[in-house]
């Protein structure tokens, strides 16, 4: 999980960023408890983003509402968005300027032929970040997930002087 303060000129939330493997059926209820304990905390908004790491037709088909009724009386409501990263094209997540989806490219929707071009334009972006721990923590990342899913790639677009040079 991750959480992040946003503050822009028009508005002040936190970001909670929820990673999971699979769908289950107490998830939406979950993310809500979090959400009102991120709440009770700091006094601010929070707008929750639940990012899956596979595909099912449970998480394809899942609302992005949870309900609480009795009687028919609505008691609360909870919303939140979900990100399928299969289904995800690796361009949408560099067009998010969501730095922390940015090691989660390798696990996106990546055509045969264009796995060197994603990669590329992903170790182009990390190395933009200025805060050099936080970049450092995210070529770590990316440098994991890439030698699990591309690693020929892996060999060739990120070799240890690069991983030096984002450190």
């Amino acid at each position: 999980d991750t959480l992040y303060l946003i503050r822009s000129e028009k508005e002040e939330f936190y970001l909670h960023l929820e990673f999971q493997q699979i769908y289950e059926d107490y998830l939406p209820a979950r993310m809500n408890e979090y959400a009102a304990r991120i709440y009770n905390e700091f006094h601010l908004p929070v707008k929750t983003v639940m990012i899956f790491l596979n595909t099912s037709p449970s998480i394809r088909n899942l609302e992005e509402l949870c309900r609480y009724e009795v009687g028919g009386i609505v008691l609360n409501e909870f919303r939140y968005s979900k990100i399928i990263l299969p289904e995800l094209h690796w361009k949408d997540i560099l067009d998010l300027n969501l730095s922390v989806l940015l090691p989660l490219i390798p696990l996106a929707k990546i055509e045969k032929g264009e796995e060197e071009k994603a990669l590329e334009a992903t170790v182009a972006k990390i190395k933009k970040i200025k805060e050099s721990p936080h970049r450092g923590e995210l070529a770590a990342i990316l440098y994991l997930i890439c030698g699990y899913r591309y690693p020929k790639a892996l060999k060739q677009l990120m070799g240890e002087q690069l991983m030096k040079d984002l450190m």
